[in-house]
């Protein structure tokens, strides 16, 4: 699909293979140079996980040493990718029952980090699908505010974000939530440890921050 906006020709990079577990790791690393000449190297954790659960959809419900393609098209605005086999009866879908969990599990992870995805099928395969916002400037206001900088800087002197990560739209969300959450669990640790009570922390910590909300006074 042609994602041109503005004008600007797309960006395109393909990649074919043939889907096998031992072909997933080389994929993840190939996939990092085209993002980073692109300009969006804060998508690469993000685009690594979705591709390697769309081919390893291919590998479990098509079959290994299925002959896939692995394409990206970015322009100004998204960042698209796509995961292309030729098997046109095999459709993956979201999970629906609590049985089905297990096997959907790859898709679930694909709608929560990337902004959306889908099914394009063919007479002779289909096409999985999923994209990412580029553009810049959606901070939602967050530019300027010290006490998220200091935050961030935080978490990337404590080794739990690379330098430069935010959250966004992307994988961005779910890396970052995941390392605040492991920082605040250390640091509750760190008051059990010292003999203070992790829930009086935590509550004098709410306070703080509904006060610097303005939801105390």
């Amino acid at each position: 699909m042609n994602v041109c906006q503005y004008g600007v020709p797309p960006k395109e990079w393909e990649l074919p293979f043939l889907a096998v577990p031992e072909r997933v790791a080389r994929l993840r690393r190939n996939i990092c140079a085209p993002l980073r000449l692109w300009g969006v190297p804060e998508l690469v954790d993000a685009v690594q996980l979705c591709v390697t659960e769309l081919v390893t959809n291919v590998i479990n419900h098509v079959g290994a040493g299925t002959p896939t393609w692995v394409t990206m098209t970015a322009n100004e605005a998204r960042l698209r990718i796509e995961v292309s086999d030729p098997d046109a009866q095999a459709m993956p879908s979201l999970p629906r029952t609590a049985s089905a969990q297990e096997s959907g599990r790859g898709l679930g992870i694909v709608a929560t980090v990337a902004d959306r995805w889908g099914v394009i099928p063919y007479e002779h395969g289909k096409v999985v699908w999923c994209e990412f916002g580029t553009e810049p400037g959606c901070d939602d206001g967050q530019v300027g505010d010290p006490r998220l900088a200091q935050a961030d800087a935080l978490l990337t002197l404590y080794g739990r974000l690379p330098a430069g990560r935010r959250g966004g739209s992307t994988l961005g969300r779910v890396v970052v939530d995941e390392a605040a959450t492991e920082l605040i669990a250390d640091l509750l640790h760190w008051f059990h440890v010292r003999g203070v009570d992790p829930d009086t922390a935590l509550d004098r910590a709410q306070r703080r921050f509904e006060t610097g909300l303005g939801l105390r006074r």
